[in-house]
């Protein structure tokens, strides 16, 4: 009999041992008035990962089971007293802890949250070899999903998960109130964002795109600057065109010449220097490119 015990004790021991180190606190803090802890987990063999937000107030604890496509946790990032915003690879998830669920889910690239957490940009996530152009779009934690979304024509549920947001850039998608359909108009210029975001305050972001390529006469890089307001209310978008030209050393460029046009210049990083009222100043660091003589840019705008 005591060898029985001594047995079952073991094993008792074994699977717990087990589960500890089959299970991970991803993030804990306190939200409000709740104590929160993020875990996930997963079972042997099987390698899905499995996420949960366990929540305390009030001497009442409860579990929230999120669906993360078996992805760990990249971001975890709290909004006021009521809600978290997760990000595991492409997917965020927006959780309300006072109703205890996942509220949305939608599909995301390069995303970038704003220093409160109530505002998410990113670009519009794109399938592997995809032809449609960049879309930025913004998210407002603080709001319901209907107000995060245009009018819906999705046609499938990839679609429905990309279809999030409301668009920044470029500015057709805002105007026409499109997620896509831009690269259908014959002749419309290809735009591309060439660095990341990068928020100044919480309402106020800032980031590059350019038009074309070195070989393009009609290529074009802008810094732009956007003011966002939630709840459903459109971005306000002002820019300002960058003489990309100025920068580079066009004779350091191997043979054949590019044609003339903005080189392909992308930002390795962007510093808000102030950005106040209706004017901001941003110190810009270029990616290393040939011929380029000028390695940074303080732009006023």
């Amino acid at each position: 009999m005591l060898l029985v015990l001594i047995l079952l004790g073991g094993t008792s021991f074994t699977l717990v041992g087990a589960q500890e180190r089959n299970r991970r606190t991803v993030w804990s803090g306190t939200v409000g008035q709740r104590q929160v802890v993020i875990e996930e987990r997963w079972t042997p063999p099987f390698t899905d990962i499995l996420v949960s937000v366990r929540v305390s107030a009030a001497g009442k604890t409860s579990t929230i089971e999120i669906s993360t496509a078996g992805r760990s946790p990249d971001v975890v990032v709290p909004w006021g007293s009521e809600r978290l915003v997760l990000i595991s690879a492409e997917m965020a998830s927006v959780v309300d802890l006072v109703s205890e669920l996942v509220v949305d889910q939608f599909l995301v690239a390069r995303p970038s949250i704003s220093p409160t957490g109530r505002f998410i940009a990113y670009s519009r996530f794109q399938p592997p070899r995809s032809l449609e152009e960049d879309v930025l779009l913004v998210y407002d934690v603080s709001s319901s999903g209907r107000l995060n979304r245009l009018p819906s024509n999705a046609r499938g549920m990839e679609e429905a998960m990309r279809d999030v947001g409301l668009p920044v850039f470029p500015e057709w998608h805002t105007a026409n109130q499109k997620y896509r359909g831009r690269n259908d108009t014959p002749g419309a210029p290809i735009e591309t964002l060439r660095s990341a975001v990068v928020w100044a305050t919480d309402t106020d972001f800032v980031f590059l795109a350019g038009r074309g390529g070195p070989a393009d006469p009609d290529a074009s890089l802008a810094i732009h600057h956007v003011h966002v307001r939630g709840g459903g209310q459109p971005p306000m978008l002002r820019s300002q065109t960058i003489d990309a030209n100025t920068l580079i050393d066009v004779v350091g460029y191997s043979n054949p010449r590019p044609a003339t046009g903005a080189p392909l210049l992308h930002a390795r990083d962007i510093q808000v220097l102030d950005c106040a009222g209706s004017a901001c100043q941003v110190q810009i660091e270029w990616v290393p490119t040939q011929g380029l003589r000028a390695p940074s840019l303080h732009v006023t705008f």
